[in-house]
Formats: structure tokens, C-alpha cells, sequence
């Protein structure tokens, strides 16, 4: 009996004991996602176990999850080592040459790319290969070395005594079913000629985008939690930093939010190699903005409403809303701060920006039969809607938008390009100031000094037929009078790339030209515009088949493409060619 009683006893100590530890884990669990409760983000929650997480996935998705059948399996992660500490000073070895810099959205962040110039080095990704180029002495232009990778090259930096190479990898399954994607962020010290790497860190997911603030680079990954699966398990996998799960319990998510993708927010310190990272459950990660302070993740979330049909009974009608997420940035600190929605969809980064604390977001919704409206909406630090201006251009979508100050300039199309200047500067009332209409329509807007914007697009007739490239400078000085004062109506041309990628306009302001690459029927290369005394000018053409971006090291023009380089004198004669591929003709 008395044995009997022992054993009692201390099972209900084991009991109340793990009772105790179970309380002070939700606690902790509770305290570590409420820290994160402010600004507008209330409704952030982190699951309390991996069983949780599993069945938030089961119950929520289940349009999903019925047509997978079952929920990915828990991966042990990626093969990594710990990220070593190192110094460098990042700016002890700036060049003093005149050179080409990565147009910008936003000053002082700087966005990875294909094609980065530092000092008289030009770095190249092609593929799964970055090719350094030692372009200056022109005469002297060579390959200076090469790097390989498993996967493709999705961009560069290159600053200072550091570069930094982003590859994302698709593996090759020997399972039956697909594994997730992965990116791994390489870090090269410039500073030694053997280039060691200092740093690499791999994340799960797909690349999404990157930016260096400082000496900080912010990295976003993401990939769907019920894509990868093997068809007899039930396990979600989770994503891994170095080799390193992410526990289930540090997966924050809000209820709600309709979103079942992990999306993964890395900071690396590139100056002591330290890194930190954030694990959510989100929407589709479509476009990212960032500001100095904040980064915004935007996703497109469907609704369906039913509409009642004579002919059909109930039918199902779905329209978008755009989610948004604010992240504030300190450092190797990021925290889910605020989350919001507006009615419709944007265009691209472009169409977001922020501003003396307030976060403008232009956006296009579709209706019934096709029916589409523009609109602008200013939301506060928490995400909260404060002004609107609805119903813009009835009938027409945005095709290309630029934040100002308080200014928007918005590109509306359907048979003429309606340019509005939208006055911001009383965020609970935000209205058009201005208003232009002309043939053709830009899908790319960039400021010239104070008074002048840029736009690259389309050229078409009255029926909106196209006809080809078109280049405007639009004097914006007075914006109740918005005026197109030149144009360039490029009919050989039929693409470029800044069309899609604003990375791919290179600019010269100090000599007053730009350079964009082109393609038409009959030839390739890239063009240089003049910009003079309100006009715009053809200055010259650079052939180049496939060519994708342009750089300048001081007088002299590079033009760049997956399988070469080629150097130009200031007045587009051919000085060197550079194959970076076997089997190139110069």
C-alpha cells in the first residue's frame, strides 16, 4: 500500500510538474509574439506546437490540401556552417573612377542586379556563373576571373571590399516528390586577390528580393507550405537557416491573413557577419517595397461574391484586394509592426512608396465583364486607411507610376496616355492637380532634375494599335499644366527591357544622357538619348545582339549581355569586344 501510494504521488508530481512547464512554454510563446502586438499588427499570433501549425494548414487550406492529398514532410534542413565573424571597413576601398551606378527606387537602398560596376570591375551573372570582368583599362579588358554555382544567379552587389552573390537552386529530388527551392547568399572579401569567402548563408524558399541598407543585407525568401510532399507522410517541412529548422512555435501567422506560404526575412550584418531571421505564414510574396526604416511585403488576396444571374441562377464573381505587411528594419531587428489591405491590384514596386510617414499605394480593380478603376489610397504606420482618391481613368488600368514628394504621377491606358499628377500633400485628401493625354503610353517613369520625368514606352495610334518604343520628357514644373515638350518615337524598335526591370536604365546625368537597351527587327544593341535644352536627341547605337544592360567607367560605354561585353569610346566607336562564353565571336 504504501509502495502504491509512493508511485501515486509521483506521477502526480511528473503530472503537475509537466503541467508547470507546459504553462511557462505557452507563456514564453505568448510573450514572444506579443512583443511583436504593436503598430497595427494585433492580430500576429505564434502557433504553440508543430501539431498546431499542422492543423491550422488542414483546417484553413483545405481547398488546398484536399487536391494535395497530404501535407509536405519535416526536412532535417540544409548542409551549412555557422556564419564566421570578420571586419572590414565597407568603404575603404572606394574607387575614384567615374562610374555607372544601379538606378535606384529609393536613394541610399541599394537592389541586388545582373550587372554591378565597382571600381574597374564589372560583375556578370549569366545563369549559374558570375563572371568578373577588369574593364578598365579599356584596352586592357579582360575576364578577370569566374565563379560557379549550383543554381542561378538571381543578382549582385558589389561595394566596398565586399562582394555579394544571391543564388537560388531548384534540387534535384532523389525522392519522387519535389523538394522546396533554397537561396544561399555567398560573401567575398575583395580586399585579398584570392577573393576567400568569408560568408554563406542558405535559406529555404524561392528567391524573392534583397537590399543593402548601410552595411545590412535584407533577404526574403518564400515557398508554399503544401507544395512539397511525399504522398505517405503528413508533415509539413519548415524552413531551415544553415542546417537550422525553424521551430514551429517561432512561425508567426495571422488569423485570417489567407495566406499559406513560409516566408523567410533574413538580415545579415556584412560588416561582423552576424545574421538574424524572421519565419512567417503569409500570402504570395508579389512585390516588395523598402524604405531606409521599413520594408513592405505585398500579396494579392481572391474573394469570391456571388452575383445573381437571370440565365444562370447564383454564379461566383472574384475580385482581388491587395494584403500589405509593414516590417520595420533596425539593424539585425525585424519586426512585423502593422497589417493592412486596399480594394484591387498593383502594377509593380513603383506603384508603392512611402512618406513622411504615411505609405501610398496605387492600385487597378477589375469588375464585372472586365470593368476596370484606378485608385490611391495613403495608409498611416499602422496600415489604416486615411484618404482615397477611387474611380480614376474608368475603363483603363495603370501602366506605370512615380511617387514625388507628395506628388503621384500616375499612367493610365486604353486608346490615349492620361499622365495625372496627384496632389498628396493632405493625406485625407488626395486629388488630381494635373492632367495630360497623348497618344502611346509610358510603363516607366524616371525624374530628370526638378522640373522633368522621363517616360519609356509604347507609341500607338488613335485605335491604340502599337507602333513601337517611345521615349517623353514631360515638364512637370507646373503641375496644373503638365506638358510632353519632347518625344522620340522609336518605330525600328519593338522592346526593351526597362519596360520590365527599371535596373536595366542607365543614366548619366553629370553628361546629360541615358542608355537603354533595345531590340527591333533589324537591329539590337543599346540606344543613348541626349537630354538639351527641353529635347530629346538620339546621341548614338551600340550594336549588340541580346544586349541587357549598359554601364560607363569614365569616357568609355560598356554594353553587356549573357555571352559578352563589348567597350565603346564616348562617341559609340567599338574599342574592345570581351567573349564570356567559348564559341563567341568578337
Amino acid at each position: 500500500m504504501a509502495v502504491y501510494l509512493k508511485c501515486a504521488l509521483k506521477r502526480r508530481w511528473l503530472l503537475a510538474a509537466a503541467s508547470l512547464t507546459a504553462l511557462v512554454l505557452a507563456l514564453v510563446i505568448a510573450l514572444h509574439c506579443a512583443s511583436l502586438n504593436q503598430g497595427g499588427a494585433e492580430e500576429l499570433k505564434c502557433f504553440r506546437s508543430y501539431n498546431e501549425l499542422k492543423a491550422y494548414l488542414e483546417r484553413n487550406a483545405s481547398p488546398y490540401f484536399d487536391s494535395c492529398h497530404t501535407l509536405p514532410v519535416a526536412v532535417v534542413g540544409f548542409a551549412g556552417s555557422k556564419v564566421p565573424v570578420f571586419y572590414v571597413s565597407l568603404s575603404s576601398s572606394v574607387s575614384p573612377l567615374k562610374r555607372s551606378y544601379t538606378n535606384l527606387q529609393v536613394e541610399g537602398v541599394d537592389e541586388a542586379d545582373i550587372v554591378k560596376v565597382q571600381g574597374p570591375f564589372i560583375y556578370i551573372a549569366s545563369h549559374g556563373t558570375l563572371y568578373a570582368v577588369k574593364a578598365y583599362p579599356p584596352v586592357e579588358a579582360s575576364i578577370a576571373y569566374v565563379l560557379e554555382y549550383n543554381g542561378t544567379v538571381k543578382g549582385v552587389y558589389a561595394g566596398g571590399d565586399r562582394l555579394i552573390v544571391i543564388v537560388e537552386e531548384w534540387p534535384r529530388s532523389i525522392y519522387k516528390w519535389p523538394m522546396p527551392p533554397s537561396t544561399t547568399v555567398f560573401i567575398y572579401d575583395l580586399s585579398s586577390d584570392d577573393r576567400p569567402l568569408l560568408a554563406q548563408v542558405k535559406v529555404t524558399g524561392r528567391y524573392v528580393t534583397s537590399r543593402v541598407i548601410d552595411h545590412y543585407l535584407y533577404l526574403v525568401t518564400s515557398y508554399p507550405a503544401l507544395a512539397f510532399y511525399p504522398a505517405h507522410s503528413e508533415e509539413p517541412i519548415l524552413p531551415a537557416v544553415n542546417g537550422q529548422v525553424v521551430p514551429a512555435t517561432e512561425i508567426k501567422y495571422i488569423e485570417g491573413g489567407a495566406g499559406f506560404e513560409f516566408t523567410t526575412l533574413l538580415s545579415i550584418d556584412l560588416v561582423s557577419g552576424e545574421y538574424s531571421r524572421e519565419a512567417f505564414l503569409l500570402g504570395p510574396s508579389s512585390y516588395v517595397y523598402v524604405s531606409p526604416s521599413n520594408l513592405y511585403l505585398l500579396c494579392v488576396k481572391m474573394r469570391r461574391a456571388p452575383l445573381t444571374s437571370p440565365l444562370k441562377g447564383i454564379t461566383l464573381f472574384t475580385y482581388e484586394r491587395t494584403l500589405i505587411y509593414r516590417f520595420s528594419l533596425n539593424g539585425l531587428k525585424i519586426s512585423l509592426k502593422a497589417r493592412g489591405e486596399v480594394p484591387g491590384r498593383v502594377l509593380d514596386q513603383f506603384s508603392t512608396d512611402e512618406e513622411g510617414g504615411f505609405f501610398r499605394v496605387a492600385t487597378t480593380t477589375w469588375g464585372v465583364k472586365g470593368y476596370t478603376s484606378n485608385n490611391l489610397y495613403v495608409l498611416d504606420m499602422d496600415l489604416k486607411v486615411v484618404g482615397s482618391l477611387e474611380g480614376l481613368a474608368p475603363g483603363e488600368r495603370i501602366y506605370a507610376a512615380r511617387y514625388l514628394g507628395n506628388v503621384a504621377f500616375l499612367v493610365t491606358f486604353r486608346r490615349m496616355d492620361p499622365l495625372f499628377a496627384v496632389d498628396l500633400s493632405d493625406p485625407a485628401k488626395p486629388k488630381v492637380i494635373g492632367y495630360l493625354e497623348s497618344l502611346g503610353y509610358s510603363e516607366y517613369l524616371h525624374p530628370y532634375g526638378e522640373h522633368y520625368l522621363i517616360g519609356i514606352g509604347v507609341d500607338t495610334d488613335e485605335l491604340g494599335v502599337f507602333k513601337g518604343l517611345k521615349v517623353s520628357l514631360y515638364d512637370v514644373s507646373n503641375l496644373s499644366d503638365v506638358r510632353e515638350v519632347s518625344c522620340l518615337k522609336l518605330e525600328r524598335f519593338y522592346y526593351t527591357p526597362v519596360l520590365n526591370d527599371h535596373k536595366a536604365l542607365t543614366l548619366n546625368l553629370e553628361e546629360g544622357w541615358f542608355a537603354l537597351p533595345v531590340e527591333g527587327l533589324l537591329r539590337k544593341g543599346v540606344l543613348l538619348v541626349e537630354v538639351a535644352d527641353e529635347e530629346l536627341k538620339e546621341r548614338g547605337f551600340a550594336e549588340h545582339e541580346d544586349a541587357l544592360r549598359a554601364a560607363f567607367i569614365e569616357d568609355y560605354v560598356y554594353t553587356v549581355s549573357p555571352s559578352m561585353v563589348k567597350v565603346f569610346t564616348s562617341d559609340l566607336k567599338l574599342v574592345r569586344t570581351v567573349p564570356l562564353v567559348d564559341g563567341v565571336t568578337p
